[in-house]
C-alpha cells in the first residue's frame, strides 16, 4: 500500500514539475513576540511571497516536492505569521483532514494549558478527586506525571493500540505500577487519554464541546474542519486519531511559537506553556506531551525494546526547534529562532533499513533529517551549518524477545486490551463496560 502511494506521489509530483543556526543572541524561548507580517487568521492563512519572508523559493520548492516523494500528502511552510508555500500536492490535499496520530498528545497538553489558565485543574493535585471509583494508588497521579510519561503503569503496546478496547479510561485506572509515579519516562497511550478525560470531568461538558468553544473557536478552526475519534465508550481519544487539515495543526503550532495568545486574546498562560517545554529529568527531549530539541540526550518509544542517544532527538535542527510528533512521521516543526512553523502530513517517508525509523518507532529518521534541513537551507537571513543528507544507520532489525514483540507473550495483558481476563478493568468485558 505505501509503496503504491509513494508511486502514485511520484507520479503526481513529476507531472506538476514540467543543522543548527548561527543566528545571534539566546533562542527565542517562543513566548516573546515573534514578527508578524500576515494578519492572525481568522480562516484560512495569508499568504506571502517567500522572498517577503526572506526564503529562497527554488530550495523551498526543492524541499517541499523532496517531502512529497517521500510520501508527504500536505506539507506547508509557515513564517513570521503568512504562509510561505504549500507542496504542489497541496492543491488536493490541502482541505484534507488527515490523522495527526500522537500529534495529537501535543493538543491535549494545550487542551490541559486552557483548563489550568481557565482555573479548572492544577497540574501537582491528584486527580483522585475527578475519580471517586478510582483506587488510592491511581487516585494520587497528578497531571504533571500524566503529561510527562512518567505516571509509571506498565506499558504493552499491544494492549494500549487495541482498536477494540471498550473503555481506555477505566483501562488507564487499573494499570498496574510499575515505578515509582515522577520517575520514569516511558512512552504510554491509555494514560494520555486519562489526561483528556481529566479535562472533561473538570470542565463538566464533553471535552471536544469544550475544546471547540474555548480553544479551536478562537483560533478558527471550523468544527465541521476536523474529525476526532472515540472510544467504544464515547471517550475522546487522546493518545492519537484528532484528523485535521494542514493549517489548522499550524494554528496549533503557532499557539505554541506565539506564547499562547491569538489576535490579542490569552488564551494558555505563558507560564504554563513554559513548564510544557521543561525537560522531563529522565528524558530532556520531552516536555509536557511534546518533544524537545537540544537536550544532550534523549529516550523515544520502545516498542522494539529501549532505544536512546546522545545529542539532539533531530540532530539537524537548532537546539530551540520542539515538535509535536506522531507516527507515519505525521509533524509539526517549531523553531522560535528563525519564527518558522513547518508542517507535514502523509504515509511513512524515511527509505531506509533501519527498523527502528521504519517500523512503530520514534527514532528520528530521514523525514526529520531532510525536510528541517531542506527548509533551513532556504532560509536567507540567517546562518545555518549544512550538516550534509541523512546518513542511514543501514540494516537494524528489531529485537526478537524485547518491545512489542515481547509484549505478544504477555498474554493477560494483551486480553485486558479486549476486556478480558483478570488484568482487564473491572466491570469490563468484551461487550463494554458498565458506567463506574
Amino acid at each position: 500500500m505505501r509503496k503504491g502511494m509513494g508511486m502514485v506521489v511520484a507520479a503526481l509530483l513529476l507531472a506538476g514539475c514540467g543543522g543548527r543556526s548561527e543566528a545571534p543572541g539566546q533562542p527565542d524561548d517562543g513566548l516573546s513576540g515573534p514578527k508578524q507580517l500576515c494578519t492572525t487568521p481568522a480562516g484560512d492563512w495569508q499568504r506571502l511571497d517567500p522572498a517577503a519572508l526572506e526564503l529562497d523559493a527554488a530550495k523551498l520548492q526543492d524541499a517541499l516536492d523532496w517531502a512529497n516523494l517521500h510520501t508527504g500528502l500536505s506539507v506547508a511552510v509557515y513564517r513570521h505569521g503568512c504562509m510561505a508555500m504549500q507542496s504542489r500536492l497541496d492543491s488536493m490535499t490541502a482541505n484534507v483532514p488527515l490523522d495527526g496520530w500522537s500529534m495529537t498528545k501535543t493538543v491535549v497538553a494545550l487542551l490541559v494549558g486552557r483548563a489550568v489558565t481557565l482555573g479548572l485543574v492544577k497540574l501537582d493535585e491528584p486527580i483522585g478527586r475527578f475519580y471517586p471509583e478510582a483506587d488510592a494508588e491511581h487516585a494520587r497521579l497528578t497531571l504533571r506525571q500524566l503529561m510527562t510519561e512518567t505516571a509509571g503503569m506498565q506499558v504493552n503496546y499491544l494492549r494500549e493500540l487495541n482498536p477494540a478496547m471498550p473503555d481506555r479510561v477505566q483501562d488507564a485506572l487499573s494499570l498496574p505500577f510499575e515505578h515509582e509515579p515522577g520517575s520514569t519516562w516511558e512512552y504510554a497511550q491509555t494514560v494520555v487519554d486519562l489526561t483528556l478525560n481529566v479535562v472533561e470531568r473538570a470542565a463538566g461538558r464533553d471535552v471536544q464541546e469544550f475544546a471547540q468553544q474555548e480553544l479551536f473557536d478562537p483560533l478558527g478552526i471550523q468544527q465541521g474542519a476536523y474529525i476526532w475519534q472515540r472510544d467504544r465508550a464515547g471517550n475522546s481519544l487522546g493518545y492519537a486519531h484528532l484528523w485535521m487539515r494542514n493549517q489548522d495543526w499550524a494554528k496549533l503550532g503557532h499557539l505554541m511559537l506565539w506564547g499562547g495568545q491569538w489576535n490579542g486574546q490569552r488564551l494558555i498562560s505563558t507560564d504554563y506553556l513554559r513548564q510544557m517545554r521543561t525537560r522531563v529529568p529522565d528524558n530532556p527531549a520531552y516536555g509536557f506531551l511534546v518533544w524537545l530539541n537540544g537536550g544532550g540526550w534523549w529516550r523515544v518509544p520502545a516498542v522494539e525494546g529501549p532505544d536512546s542517544g546522545e545529542g539532539s532527538v533531530i540532530p539537524s535542527g537548532p537546539d530551540d526547534l520542539y515538535a509535536f510528533v506522531g507516527i507515519g512521521e505525521q509533524r509539526i516543526w517549531i523553531i522560535p529562532s528563525l519564527d518558522l512553523v513547518i508542517v507535514r502530513t502523509g504515509e511513512r517517508g524515511s527509505q531506509e533499513l533501519d527498523t527502528r525509523v521504519t517500523a512503530f518507532s520514534g527514532r528520528a529518521g530521514q523525514i526529520d533529517w531532510e525536510i528541517p534541513r531542506r527548509v533551513l537551507l532556504a532560509v536567507k537571513d540567517a546562518g545555518y551549518v549544512d550538516p550534509g543528507p541523512y546518513q542511514s544507520a543501514g540494516l537494524v532489525l528489531p529485537p526478537a524477545d524485547d518491545g512489542i514483540i515481547g509484549d505478544a507473550f504477555e498474554l493477560q495483558q494483551v486480553m485486558a486490551g479486549l476486556g478480558l481476563g483478570p488484568l482487564s478493568p473491572e466491570a469490563c468485558s468484551l461487550f463494554g463496560c458498565t458506567a463506574p
